[in-house]
């Protein structure tokens, strides 16, 4: 009679028989809590729900939609509860939605005076700031919630100079393999000017942050765009002249800027820069009778910018119009809506126009959608 982990080492072979492709779409169709289990099974099980070749495949073709959800709007303390990170799987059609508790385990968190923020998240990993302000430091945290490996980068402590937050961005170089953190310190200068220091860190190679020569003459919108694109990042930036869409491709390290819809005066106040559905998209909530989402079809192409009009009377009246916000694109093309301080989302319909309300479960309090979640990845890159 075979023992068990033989049967296990038979089970895992035979399936490892099956054509790639097969094998892919098997497991697209799973919870990401199930194939989380499903590593633990054997190395081979892991080795391929790991690749990179399967996780790309997941994010294009699970029918789930994932999202990072906080129940503070802007960070954890230490007294806290410890479910207050978590993702939420919604179904293709938006009726079914399960929760999953992140129980991020960050060395070195000190008992007061501490914040714990998620600044990005990029190929299943969040990228975590934790903001001491007793010292006025912080440490930049790169985290898999799959796994619960946490890499920790050099801390920053804030000179006499540098106002006291940085805007960080996430992302991935497709090039090069590797996971980077772009630093954006704001300075003040001895005649009252302000500019801003640039600097990098690639995760696996550099000891040290890497200062970059960059022109940055553009203040940035801090609470923008968390999610990199193509190896890009986006965010809306302004000038004395102007508001633009800026970028900085994380393979180049380069700063730029794409061109944003003809005939669109961007507004810094009243307009944001998403990722929706590995689409970027802009969202304009400049007229209080509805929203224009303007997505770019093909990245990088002027020409390739559409737009949907969404009327907001056709919300339930309990929802605080100021308060609504698109955090997701579902399978059917029906979009997922934040709503204040309801717990749970709306799911719109653009073809019935018409809403229905979407309920997570054992959230307590005011749920904050921080980002779409692409919730497989690994850090040995």
């Amino acid at each position: 009679m075979m023992k068990q982990n033989e049967l296990e080492e038979v089970s895992c072979l035979s399936i490892l028989n099956l054509p790639t492709d097969l094998i892919h779409k098997i497991f697209s169709r799973v919870q990401v809590k199930a194939i989380a289990r499903c590593k633990v099974v054997c190395s081979a099980w892991y080795n391929l729900l790991s690749v990179p070749d399967f996780v790309n495949y997941y994010a294009k073709n699970t029918p789930f939609t994932t999202l990072l959800l906080s129940q503070h709007h802007k960070a954890v303390t230490c007294t806290t509860k410890r479910d207050t990170f978590s993702f939420a799987e919604i179904s293709e059609d938006g009726n079914d939605c399960t929760r999953t508790t992140i129980e991020p385990k960050v060395p070195g968190w000190p008992k007061q005076d501490a914040y714990l923020f998620i600044k990005g998240s990029c190929n299943g990993l969040l990228c975590l700031l934790l903001h001491n302000f007793r010292v006025d430091c912080e440490v930049i945290y790169i985290y898999n919630p799959t796994s619960g490996e946490t890499i920790s980068l050099p801390q920053h402590t804030f000179k006499q100079n540098e106002l006291s937050y940085a805007a960080y961005k996430f992302g991935f170089s497709p090039s090069t393999n590797k996971f980077k953190v772009l630093k954006i310190v704001p300075i003040t200068m001895s005649n009252g000017d302000r500019t801003q220091r640039c600097e990098i860190f690639t995760v696996g190679v550099d000891q040290r942050w890497r200062q970059l020569d960059l022109e940055y003459s553009f203040r940035a919108k801090y609470s923008g765009c968390r999610i990199a694109l193509n190896g890009v990042v986006c965010w809306l930036a302004w000038d004395l002249d102007s508001t633009n869409i800026a970028t900085f491709d994380f393979g180049e390290e380069k700063l730029g800027h794409i061109s944003h819809p003809r005939g669109v005066v961007l507004n810094y106040t009243n307009m944001e820069i998403v990722v929706l559905n590995n689409r970027l998209r802009l969202l304009d909530y400049s007229i209080p009778s509805h929203y224009t989402m303007w997505t770019m079809e093909e990245y990088g192409v002027a020409e390739s910018w559409t737009k949907i009009v969404i009327l907001k009377s056709c919300f339930p009246s309990y929802a605080p119009l100021l308060q609504q916000c698109p955090v997701a694109i579902l399978q059917n093309g029906n979009i997922l809506f934040r709503i204040g301080r309801v717990k749970g989302f709306m799911c719109y319909s653009p073809k019935q126009k018409e809403c229905s309300e979407v309920e997570v479960p054992d959230g307590e309090g005011f749920i904050h959608c921080i980002s779409e979640f692409a919730p497989l990845g690994s850090l040995r890159k």
